[in-house]
């Protein structure tokens, strides 16, 4: 297991999802139904998980 950011993954995703993120593709064809959930996470994936993050709102953001 790799620890990255306070997740810990297997090794071979861990590697593997660092060749996808400096190609810049994905080694394999999307799965999932385009535009769905899942297909933007397929994408996203390894180089977008830091915006996926949850944020705390502020309290102007939280009354609306």
């Amino acid at each position: 297991m790799i620890k990255e950011n306070q997740i810990e993954y297997p090794l071979k995703t861990w590697i593997e999802g660092h060749y996808v993120r400096d190609r810049g593709k994905p080694q394999e064809p999307c799965p999932y139904r385009h535009g769905s959930a899942m297909a933007l996470a397929w994408h996203g994936g390894w180089w977008h998980r830091e915006q996926s993050k949850p944020t705390k709102k502020s309290q102007d953001e939280i009354r609306d």
